[in-house]
């Protein structure tokens, strides 16, 4: 059906998985003719952005971001802020953000819950969380509720640019499901610094020592 790049075929996928019958038949149908090719990754910057003052690039967006068909619900404004409310998507490593969005209902659902995680540009998935333990769920919402949803986290990234996924799950035609998900929704940068020390991907706050020795 589809030949690609394999984080864009495995994220179009994932959506023909999540739609239901009749969506899915047009989905692959779109699919076939290649009107839902991508590109994946992230708008060029076209401006030189200094990180020691500014800490929001207009021009870094996803190019790779992915919409779930909403069945009942559809995430809207979301938001990457720093500790004092202003937007932000040149991230310091070591501080912390937060990541918000809101969702509106135009359907009754049951057992739901909100969740976001964090990528690599690889697509590697490095972590999120959802806002109730795997067992709990919100056991009604009624159509027309609105829901504020922040998730707040240390960037204990290593430099370099990731993605923000959110996703919405209940039960829908009796299973849970995705009442609505993007995928590669946000993309952020954490920018470079001096004297950087952390390898790989996750900055585990790692001391490193050493010191000369005489030899024996």
């Amino acid at each position: 059906v589809m030949e690609g790049e394999p984080q864009d075929v495995v994220q179009q996928y994932q959506r023909y998985c999540h739609s239901n019958k009749e969506d899915a038949t047009a989905f692959v149908r779109a699919l076939k003719s290649g009107k839902t090719t991508r590109a994946i990754g992230i708008e060029n910057t076209k401006k030189e952005v200094d990180p020691k003052e500014e800490q929001y690039d207009p021009y870094l967006v996803s190019k790779s971001r992915l919409e779930y068909p909403p069945r009942g619900g559809r995430i809207q404004d979301l938001e990457l802020l720093d500790t004092g409310g202003n937007k932000a998507n040149l991230l310091r490593r070591g501080n912390k953000y937060a990541f918000s969005y809101r969702v509106a209902f135009d359907e009754k659902a049951e057992d739901v819950t909100f969740a976001m995680l964090i990528k690599t540009m690889k697509g590697q998935e490095l972590g999120g969380s959802r806002t109730l333990p795997w067992d709990h769920f919100i056991p009604v919402v009624e159509a027309g509720q609105e829901y504020r949803i922040r998730f707040v986290f240390s960037a204990l990234l290593t430099p370099g640019v990731y993605f923000l996924n959110a996703g919405v799950e209940g039960k829908v035609d009796g299973k849970r499901a995705y009442v609505h998900r993007i995928m590669d929704a946000v993309a952020f940068r954490v920018v470079s610094e001096k004297d950087h020390l952390p390898t790989g991907i996750v900055d585990f706050r790692i001391e490193p020592a050493m010191e000369q020795i005489q030899p024996e």
